[in-house]
């Protein structure tokens, strides 16, 4: 795989783990702030339908006790009239208001006269009344002549001294509250509220058919209606064909009644969907933004190097012709220093080259010129034939002996033809080590290069997880702000009650604001240790991310390390290439010794030489001509062949490479 590619992926991948990481984190920390944030505004809203249906029956209630105190103020006198009752029928909730005595006898403040039989000492409300001995609401039931649900607030009657003496009572419509119930609007009208007396009946419900019955006659609730009916509060999901749907609910202190509140969970998780979706759209855009980044990046990397990997290649096949181009020679890093290191060497070698070039053409034409003269001595020493071949009897032994040293002679010849045969493939073969080791280098530092680059992106991570910490302990700061102000708050509150407390009756409505506005400081108090919570976990995963990007770190330089070892074993090569040089050397000496045997091989020459003088004396004339042109004649001969050898290889190794016509050079 090309190092594009390698980076293209190394950063694509780094980047979509760490907005996924962000993301997903985000969205599931706003999702459950979502999630409380609806079931805060489900309370609130059953606290406030609550505070008002309650403050609608205190009213009630505080009409049946006035009607009482002054009932209690009438028993003496025997002055209880329908009129005195009928004065206090000035609510239009309030149908009647009656009084039972302990006689059996019923005074309605509408006039309505009961049957002769009738004992009002056998009324459910009159026996609950006596037998409590307190303020209560009966349970709610169908009023016959409206169709409207009716509830019964009644008190017991007692003269001054505290006895018995019955009890006060009233019929009240309960349509106020079955419409405050029934207009309760839910996330823009997509919920719905309800209410259950003490027993599970229905009092107000969307569905009028559901009116007057049991919510443990409702197969879809039936599972749930103890729940609803024993507890103070509470949430419940559940399922309704198919669809899941939650329900909030709450009692009434003063009546036992359950208020619920009913919506599908889909709508309370709209917004988080949408949220969901935004983050989607956030990965998205980003992983295009970092492809584009990371190709970007990748191009200013690796086009450098493709530019003098081409070069290279070019070189390889003997082409030195090609140049780096201008825009990367320019460069003020380690790029711009190899491309002009490359550049320099081409140029050297190219140099090089072109000497060698020179001096092979000079050398052929030497030889050239050497066999045109070996010819000539050649030809003259044809003349020298006739005279040479009256002595050639005499020259026989000598020719024997002569033949016997040049056979030895080409021996040691052959022999030190292969040992420099042997180090011209020793030295070929060092050179080939050399690049090598050249190359290995280069790729030694271009990784520590990337090492060093891996570490700046990991140290820059970690600055970025260490600045996401610092904002998460400023938000803790202006949290604990905030839970300073609740306490206060709190305190303002409690002082506020106790002023209410000294204000007697007319300080209760402010008393029941003031107990409100501590509930509200307390939820705010742990609204705030929940978020405290989740800033010191948010801290936990930030250390952890820090801790993790120092181990990388430290893997770096562990990357470093063994890079820096590679590096050693280059050295070691170099030392190899020495001991080949060594090895080249020690050729050299063999071949100085093979350069002794000529020469002792030459003595014997001159030995047989002497032999010959005796004969040579006769046609000293003759034999100084035919011995000079003969020996010039093959010395010339064999020297003149070997340089045009020499030459033709020279000619044939350096014709592979391609330079410049201009290029200089220098022998």
């Amino acid at each position: 795989m090309k190092i594009k590619w390698k980076l293209m992926l190394g950063m694509i991948s780094i980047i979509a783990v760490f907005l996924n990481i962000i993301v997903w984190f985000s969205y599931f920390n706003s999702k459950q702030r979502i999630i409380n944030n609806a079931h805060e505004l489900m309370n609130v809203t059953l606290d406030k339908n609550i505070e008002n249906i309650e403050g609608w029956l205190n009213g009630k209630q505080k009409v049946i006790e006035i009607v009482t105190e002054n009932t209690t103020n009438l028993l003496d006198a025997q002055n209880i009239s329908v009129e005195f009752l009928k004065s206090h029928l000035l609510d239009d909730d309030i149908i009647d208001i009656y009084t039972g005595l302990s006689n059996g006898e019923l005074i309605a403040g509408s006039g309505w006269i009961p049957p002769s039989d009738y004992d009002v000492r056998t009324r459910e409300w009159y026996l609950k009344a006596q037998e409590l001995d307190r303020f209560l609401f009966t349970d709610p039931y169908l009023d016959a002549d409206t169709g409207e649900y009716v509830v019964t607030p009644c008190i017991p009657l007692k003269d001054k001294n505290g006895n018995f003496k019955g009890a006060v009572a009233g019929d009240i419509l309960l349509t106020t509250v079955t419409d405050t119930v029934n207009q309760i609007d839910l996330i823009d009208g997509n919920g719905y509220g309800f209410l259950l007396d003490k027993n599970g009946t229905y009092i107000a419900h969307p569905d009028s058919e559901l009116l007057a019955t049991n919510i443990s006659n409702n197969k879809k609730m039936q599972t749930y209606a103890q729940e609803l009916l024993n507890n103070e509060t509470g949430s419940i999901e559940y399922k309704d064909n198919g669809t899941s749907k939650l329900i909030f609910y709450k009692k009434i202190p003063s009546t036992g009644w359950v208020l619920g509140l009913a919506l599908e969970k889909t709508v309370l998780l709209r917004e988080i969907n949408a949220l969901k979706n935004i983050y989607l759209s956030i990965i998205f855009v980003a992983i295009i933004a970092g492809i584009a980044f990371s190709i970007l990046f990748s191009n200013v990397l690796s086009n450098p190097l493709s530019e003098m990997a081409s070069v290279t290649n070019e070189i390889a096949e003997g082409n030195y012709r090609v140049k780096i181009k201008e825009k990367y020679l320019s460069k003020k890093d380690e790029i711009g220093v190899l491309a002009r290191s490359l550049n320099k060497m081409v140029s050297m070698q190219s140099n090089v080259i072109s000497n060698i070039l020179i001096a092979s053409d000079q050398v052929n034409e030497l030889s050239k010129q050497t066999s045109s003269i070996s010819e000539q001595m050649s030809h003259s020493a044809e003349k020298q034939f006739e005279s040479v071949e009256q002595l050639t009897e005499d020259m026989r032994s000598t020719a024997h002996s002569i033949e016997e040293i040049m056979s030895l002679m080409e021996e040691m010849n052959a022999s030190i033809i292969t040992v420099a045969e042997n180090a011209i493939k020793t030295n070929e073969q060092a050179e080939n080590t050399y690049e090598i080791s050249e190359r290995g280098k280069e790729k030694v530092e271009n990784a520590i290069v990337e090492m060093d680059h891996i570490g700046e992106v990991m140290n820059e991570i970690k600055d970025n997880v260490t600045v996401l910490t610092e904002s998460s302990l400023k938000v803790g700061e202006t949290i604990q702000l905030i839970n300073n102000i609740a306490e206060q708050t709190n305190l303002l509150a409690l002082n506020a009650a106790i002023e209410a407390a000294r204000a007697g009756e007319s300080g209760k409505g402010f008393a029941v604001v003031a107990e409100e506005i501590r509930k509200l400081a307390d939820q705010c108090r742990e609204a705030t240790k929940s978020i405290e919570t989740l800033i010191q976990e948010e801290k936990q995963i930030s250390e952890r991310t820090i801790r993790v990007t120092d181990e990388g770190v430290e893997e770096v330089k562990k990357g470093r390390i063994l890079i820096k070892e590679t590096g050693k074993l280059f050295k070691e090569i170099f030392l190899a290439l020495q001991e080949t040089k060594n090895a080249i050397e020690k050729i050299a000496t063999h071949t100085q010794e093979q350069e002794k045997s000529i020469a002792s091989v030459t003595d014997s020459v001159v030995h047989v030489n002497d032999l010959t003088v005796s004969v040579l004396s006769k046609v000293e004339d003759v034999d100084r001509l035919s011995g000079q042109v003969s020996t010039g004649s093959q010395e010339v001969a064999s020297s003149s062949e070997n340089l045009f050898m020499c030459a033709k290889q020279l000619q044939d190794l350096v014709s592979v490479f391609h330079i410049e016509n201009n290029t200089e050079a220098h022998l």
